[in-house]
């Protein structure tokens, strides 16, 4: 079993061949349709040896992976990312080249996802820029912890950090907001005790001795 994206097709290509196209039901050879009689490790057209194949008729060959773009696509290398996606959805549908996750076509994060990640990488990026001893630029900091986020922690991960993240901006934006409320009331009863000629009005002080 290979792992990564592209390991599917190094299995597929070392599939045996002639496995595979009996598994397609192949008569003759899927590029030039050529007619001739079943014989030993032959197809029609076709001649098999391990991972290989060939036809005598038309000359074409390649390994199983050829074999099963020839099937799919009616020729033996895929053209854009839309036919190779084919090919890798009819590999997985034969149980060949590799696990589920390996055979399933990519598909994007969805879009709170992104966003769980980029608040994430942000705040783990700051984290890094300001405490690392290793001086190092803020996008390459950011590349690492997307990539940090992308292999190490699943969605359910990345989105109860970006909630415990959000939770703590939310509350020291509170906070901020309160302590500015606090001192534009206390300029305001300030303003008003000048006005009613108090000049000596102090603010009510905290057991601990701070102004409120």
């Amino acid at each position: 079993m290979y792992a990564g994206g592209m390991g599917w097709i190094f299995e597929l290509s070392e599939h045996d061949a002639y496995g595979l196209a009996c598994r397609l039901s192949l008569k003759t050879c899927p590029l030039c349709r050529h007619e001739t009689k079943d014989r030993r490790e032959r197809l029609g057209s076709l001649r098999f040896s391990g991972c290989l194949w060939t036809c005598h008729a038309c000359n074409q060959g390649g390994n199983s992976y050829g074999l099963l773009c020839a099937v799919v696509l009616g020729r033996t290398k895929p053209n854009g990312s839309a036919e190779w996606h084919r090919v890798k959805a009819a590999a997985h549908a034969l149980g060949v080249g590799g696990s589920v996750e390996v055979a399933q076509a990519y598909k994007p994060p969805p879009p709170y996802l992104r966003e769980a990640r980029h608040i994430v990488a942000t705040a783990m990026t700051l984290e890094a820029f300001n405490n690392c001893e290793y001086g190092d630029l803020w996008g390459n900091w950011y590349r690492r912890a997307m990539g940090v986020l992308e292999l190490g922690f699943k969605a359910e991960e990345v989105e109860q950090h970006r909630l415990e993240i959000v939770k703590q901006r939310t509350l020291c934006e509170g906070l901020k907001r309160l302590k500015a409320l606090a001192a534009e009331q206390t300029r305001e009863e300030r303003r008003q005790h000048v006005l009613q000629g108090d000049v000596g009005w102090k603010p009510r002080a905290k057991p601990g001795g701070q102004e409120v």
